[in-house]
């Protein structure tokens, strides 16, 4: 139970005082932050909340954590908040580091991340080491690299006839037991006996995959009947943001810990938005996402109520009309541009010169226009075909210790203490490419953060090694002459001595990467011929963004996905969306729709657009754009 140190009632006294407090350091009025009373019974109670797109979730979150923070005085009880992502968790932190009782909950006994971190931390890495395995690396990618490097080459043969995959060589988080990729059962072939050889020295390299955590999470719960009632106890409230996006094994996992009389658990979240909750094969939650009678946000501060009427047939939650912003004295025109085969590589262009239409000022900063698939056909890249999946600044992972030290992640992570541990990995990874080992107590066993930051005292290199390391976080990436330097003196300091062809690459220097980690932003960049620029990407790569404007391009996943929901869109159709493939649709476009502030857009393939919905459009007050071939094309 909470202590008598921790005030769990926010009165409407404490909640007035920090708006006070909070509206006193903001001169423009308009700015001023005030709460309806949706959101006060958010900030009050510890009910589910559904808000709306553009509704200041995060704002209401760290408004309460703040609230909570400035009368908790507990030594050794803390809160507890939870994210699905590393940016979702950076946003709260940052908007806590913005005011002083805030910054109390950013340390011990308080502990904001990811689930994935919590369950690492708290559960996983300590049953792991209990039972004398070593922790290396928790990455998916680093374990699968690993153990091809291992395979016989008749084992690797045999998974490509398979069409099996190391990927799958690993404990399922569901059933405990070991999956061994290309067979349903036990055999004594030489492949089977190489996979579990493969496993086993996976397991003693201290190399683990994310999904594995949680069966270890799992397994620690088991055995050790205290430690879910030592976990109530160090956090008697719990909050988790994003729960949409929260996968089935993760929510139950969290519900065995924290669903208590002894416990505060309150979440947060948008069903209508969950476009990543079976992302990497899980199941999604259930116990939020399908929650009847959810306390809704529906009031937005970031789109107009023309846009909001012509989203709302897209919510799955059937949430009805949102609360927005008043239309302007002048509408813009809102637009369906409807292509042919010969017109679908002129439709960004022509969504450029309406862009430049209604910003003739040139005011607007983030005009995107974004698709639900990426690839090739019927995808993003047939509307232009300079758009690249793998060039996006959220997409691949750095493949060299330049790239991570160059490239614009510090955009979404300013605390410098997560840099300088995004860093060291860097160069973990490189101990491990080099076969750097830690030899002091196992010739074959590879360094770990802690276990390297001993071997550096003891060989009196530590200070030297954090100084490095510190000059890229405060003084960003080198140029090549000094990056060479850099290079010397790590591989002095490491005693790195390998000059294979994989170390050199790793430690390689790279302009391109130097220009991504400046203008990571605009790597998919269309430039139009009026010299407006437009960034392409997926819709999973702009959730939980704010445009000015938004193209929402048709692409095909089986069916195209605006030809689906077009009815729903239209408002020739009112009821619930039903159907797996649709609902997803659905979701993935009710994000997309609800971006911009100002210009909202869609375009779909003529073919799709019977006479009947092309008229609902316009009687729904949508402009159809109707693209016709160049004379001579």
């Amino acid at each position: 139970m909470p202590d008598l140190h921790i005030d769990l009632d926010i009165s409407d006294a404490r909640i007035e005082a920090f708006l006070s407090e909070n509206n006193a350091k903001e001169q423009d009025e308009n700015k001023h932050l005030s709460f309806d009373v949706v959101r006060r019974n958010a900030l009050q109670s510890f009910n589910d909340m559904q808000a709306c797109p553009g509704s200041g979730k995060t704002t209401l979150v760290a408004s309460k954590l703040v609230i909570l923070a400035k009368e908790w005085h507990a030594k050794h009880q803390g809160l507890c908040v939870l994210t699905h992502t590393n940016v979702a968790c950076y946003e709260i932190l940052s908007r806590l580091g913005a005011h002083p009782s805030g910054v109390k909950l950013t340390s011990y006994p308080h502990f904001i991340g990811t689930i994935q971190e919590f369950t690492n931390k708290y559960l996983g890495l300590p049953y792991i080491r209990s039972n004398g395995l070593p922790v290396s690396r928790i990455d998916d990618d680093v374990c699968e690299r690993y153990m091809r490097g291992i395979a016989a080459r008749g084992t690797l043969t045999y998974l490509e006839q398979k069409r099996a995959s190391l990927f799958s060589l690993k404990i399922d988080h569901v059933t405990g037991e070991i999956n061994i990729p290309g067979f349903t059962s036990a055999s004594q072939s030489n492949s089977y006996k190489d996979l579990q050889r493969v496993f086993r020295n996976r397991l003693n390299r201290g190399l683990f995959f994310y999904s594995e955590m949680y069966h270890f999470a799992k397994q620690a719960i088991a055995e050790n009947k205290v430690l879910s009632e030592a976990l109530r106890n160090r956090f008697p409230i719990v909050i988790l943001d994003e729960m949409q996006d929260t996968q089935q094994f993760q929510d139950e996992l969290i519900n065995s810990i924290f669903q208590h009389d002894n416990v505060k658990l309150q979440r947060f979240g948008d069903p209508d938005q969950a476009i990543f909750d079976n992302m990497g094969g899980g199941e999604p939650n259930q116990s939020f996402n399908s929650k009847e009678g959810l306390a809704v946000v529906s009031h937005t501060h970031r789109f107009t109520r023309d846009i909001a009427s012509k989203v709302k047939g897209l919510s799955i939650r059937q949430i009805g009309v949102i609360t927005a912003r008043d239309v302007p004295q002048e509408p813009l025109p809102h637009s369906v541009f409807i292509f042919d085969d010969l017109t679908k590589v002129d439709v960004i262009e022509q969504f450029s010169k309406l862009v430049a239409q209604c910003d003739p000022d040139e005011k607007w900063a983030a005009v995107k226009a974004v698709g639900a698939t990426e690839g090739e056909g019927g995808h993003i890249s047939a509307y232009w075909d300079g758009f690249d999946k793998n060039r996006s600044p959220k997409g691949p992972k750095p493949q060299t210790l330049f790239e991570i030290v160059s490239r614009d992640w510090r955009r979404c992570d300013r605390h410098s203490q997560k840099q300088y541990k995004f860093l060291v990995q860097g160069v973990l990874d490189l101990l491990r490419i080099s076969q750097t080992t830690d030899s002091r107590h196992d010739p074959a066993r590879y360094f770990t953060a802690s276990s390297l930051k001993s071997w550096l005292i003891e060989v009196a290199r530590y200070n030297e090694f954090r100084a490095l390391i510190t000059s890229w976080i405060f003084n960003g990436p080198p140029d090549e002459t000094e990056w060479s330097s850099q290079v010397s003196k790590l591989r002095a300091l490491l005693a790195v001595t390998s000059t294979s062809e994989d170390t050199n690459s790793f430690l390689s220097f790279s302009d391109q990467a130097l220009a991504e980690g400046e203008e990571s932003s605009i790597l998919n960049m269309y430039i139009a011929a009026n010299g407006r620029q437009i960034e392409v990407g997926t819709i999973h790569s702009i959730k939980g963004e704010t445009h000015d404007a938004t193209l929402v391009l048709e692409t095909k996943n089986h069916q195209n996905d605006l030809e689906q929901l077009l009815d729903h869109i239209s408002g020739i159709e009112h009821g619930a969306i039903s159907g797996v493939r649709k609902v997803r649709f659905a979701r993935l476009l009710y994000v997309a729709t609800t971006r911009p502030r100002h210009l909202l857009c869609l375009a779909i393939h003529s073919e799709n657009v019977s006479d009947a919905q092309e008229q609902a459009l316009s009687d729904n007050g949508w402009d159809i754009k109707r693209l016709t071939p160049k004379v001579g094309s």
